[in-house]
């Protein structure tokens, strides 16, 4: 007979929690013509999902939750989108935001940092006005980035296998490493292994691998990834949406 799981006397952090505030945001890879080519085999009605709903389901599930992190999941196609929702979850973290048409923010909140979505597609030059707009918009006096703003991601799944070589984009990736910030991989089967040649060129840059890589249908070529991966130290992979897989 299995065991029980054990958990941390001092709880359980959630690393990969996607809120939502559907009266601000769009969420069109879950609810639109791309929900296809992500998780789902359909478009789905997105609900609101805020911390009250993430810790009544911990609870039910028995799961000590003392905290969340959250990632990026709004599909906006411009600056003022990704701003916004790091910006809106740094309010909910400080207390004076809330969830739109899903009501207030917790009090106090369990967000313990959010994931940003940095478009390095599109260059270090992008990820600069990234964080200088944080910088300003959050009115940080000292100039560095809001504390709690932890790392950058870009979902790659639809793009090329080799975008994440786009010399452009390792540029882009080195820059996120310079700003303290995180790089979350975040790719497609096919893309997957390509990641090794990124972190092998980004030394400066600590890597988190979404969801296990996401294996296909070839599950040596996953491995094998996951061994040349394993060989860096700056590399950290999360446990979670293995449900995904192909």
């Amino acid at each position: 007979m299995a065991s029980a799981l054990q958990y941390p006397s001092a709880g359980c952090i959630d690393s990969h929690v996607h809120l939502t505030n559907v009266g601000s945001f769009p969420y069109s890879w879950m609810s639109g013509a791309q929900a296809h080519q992500g998780a789902f085999d359909s478009p789905v009605e997105v609900k609101p999902w805020t911390e009250q709903g993430l810790k009544a389901a911990a609870e039910a599930a028995s799961v000590p939750l003392a905290g969340c992190v959250h990632i990026e999941n709004t599909d906006g196609e411009n600056m003022d989108g990704f701003v916004g929702e790091a910006r809106w979850v740094l309010s909910l973290m400080r207390g004076d935001g809330d969830y739109g048409p899903g009501g207030p923010g917790a009090s106090p909140s369990i967000i313990r940092g959010t994931v940003a979505h940095i478009p390095c597609s599109e260059g270090p030059e992008a990820v600069q006005t990234f964080a200088d707009r944080m910088t300003s918009e959050e009115s940080c006096s000292d100039g560095t980035l809001p504390a709690g703003l932890k790392g950058g991601r870009e979902v790659l799944n639809g793009a090329a296998p080799d975008a994440c070589l786009a010399p452009a984009f390792v540029d882009a990736v080195r820059k996120v490493g310079e700003l303290g910030l995180h790089w979350e991989i975040c790719v497609s089967p096919a893309g997957f292994p390509n990641t090794p040649a990124l972190v092998k060129q980004c030394p400066g840059t600590t890597f988190v691998v979404d969801h296990m890589g996401y294996c296909g249908k070839d599950f040596d070529s996953w491995l094998a990834t996951v061994r040349e991966l394993s060989a860096f130290g700056n590399v950290f992979m999360k446990l979670g949406a293995v449900e995904e897989w192909e």
